[in-house]
């Protein structure tokens, strides 16, 4: 087995430089009417669905403030031998188990997640208001599915400064889905 790739954690400016494109991104692109003093409504994109969620401005921060440490926390699982031909691996023992996509996914969201991880999630059920039977049926599934997809694409490539923000983007709009509803 050949040596893994490490890759750096990114410095704390880079992390708030990061936080403030994806803020600035989505104040641009998707807001559309201030509802309250720091409290506006966003029409978003993803994958081709669009959706409305109302959010506040401290919400949106600390959206995009954990939108990157999920990313970090990828990085960390990357780095402890969760390479590319690992993920591989698992996918392709998961698919042989089980032929439902639905548990597939999480087959294999149970191999690859941590603890920290799952924190992340917690807190950002927190931000977006969401709790009980939305979040476990609904919220969390949509966010593991966006996580996993971006693992997938960032395994063996957190040095790809485009691609780790390209998926920042794609992340943060999955937070922003998940106490939403269609446009």
């Amino acid at each position: 087995m050949g040596k893994i790739k490490q890759f750096n954690a990114i410095t704390e400016e880079e992390h708030k430089k990061i936080e403030e494109i994806l803020i600035r991104k989505v104040n641009e692109e998707f807001r559309l009417e201030r509802l309250s003093d720091n409290y506006f409504k966003y029409k978003v994109e993803l994958q081709g669905i669009e959706f409305i969620t109302d959010m506040s401005i401290d919400e949106i921060a600390e959206s995009a403030k954990l939108t990157v440490d999920i990313l970090e926390e990828l990085k960390t699982i990357n780095n402890s031998g969760l390479n590319k031909s690992e993920l591989k691996r698992i996918e392709k023992e998961v698919k042989e188990a089980d032929d439902s996509e639905v548990t597939q996914l999480l087959g294999i969201w149970n191999r690859i997640t941590t603890c920290e991880l799952t924190e992340l999630m917690y807190e950002l059920d927190r931000v977006r208001r969401v709790d009980g039977a939305w979040a476990m049926l609904i919220a969390n599934p949509c966010l593991v599915s966006a996580i996993y997809a971006v693992y997938d694409r960032m395994v063996d490539s957190f040095d790809d400064d485009k691609l780790y923000l390209i998926s920042a983007y794609f992340l943060m709009r999955a937070v922003m889905r998940m106490n939403s509803h269609d446009a």
